[in-house]
């Protein structure tokens, strides 16, 4: 437990920092090295992130915190909605057979759409992973997103295509918190 001791004092010294910086007074390119690190820091959190949603999963902790998902725990713990925090867990657990995406996950060169996209192209035809990784480095997250789609259908026949089109259509509509009905 001492590296969650280790987590909170950095956090403590990343808040500090958040309260002294004075981004009035950055130049451009002062501002622009703070994107990249506070990116770059983001992306190492995320990271932990994954690694925490797999371990929850392993050991059903979700089960103690009165939750019936991981997904659902790490939503009300993160406040990040239901959605991306099954996207969380999914790419979680989908990494565990993927040693070159999680060792640029753990480096944090990936950002966690780009990982996500990776993760779910890499499923379907493993040796893609490299072709990916090797894409994430260079180019635009929506080419790299194309390319992920491009890699799952060239393992998808067309009738397996249309197979999966057919179970992914679905209907929702509920009542927004205004009383509009919405779908």
């Amino acid at each position: 437990m001492e590296w969650i001791a280790g987590l909170n004092s950095t956090r403590a010294e990343l808040r500090a920092l958040t309260d002294e910086i004075d981004c009035g007074a950055l130049s451009g390119a002062e501002a622009r090295a703070v994107v990249r690190l506070a990116d770059s820091i983001g992306r190492l959190a995320h990271w932990l992130l994954l690694l925490a949603a797999s371990r929850i999963e392993e050991t059903a902790e979700y089960r103690a915190s009165g939750h019936k998902t991981t997904a659902g725990m790490i939503a009300s713990e993160t406040g990040c909605g239901y959605g991306p925090a099954l996207r969380h867990v999914t790419t979680a657990l989908a990494m565990q057979d993927l040693a070159a995406t999680t060792r640029a996950a753990r480096e944090g060169a990936l950002s966690p759409r780009a990982l996500s996209a990776i993760v779910a192209a890499a499923q379907v035809p493993p040796e893609a992973e490299a072709r990916l990784l090797a894409l994430a480095r260079t180019a635009p997250l929506k080419t790299l997103e194309q390319a992920c789609v491009g890699a799952k259908a060239e393992v998808e026949g067309e009738h397996d295509r249309r197979a999966r089109q057919r179970g992914a259509r679905s209907f929702r509509s509920w009542t927004g918190r205004d009383g509009m009905w919405c779908f």
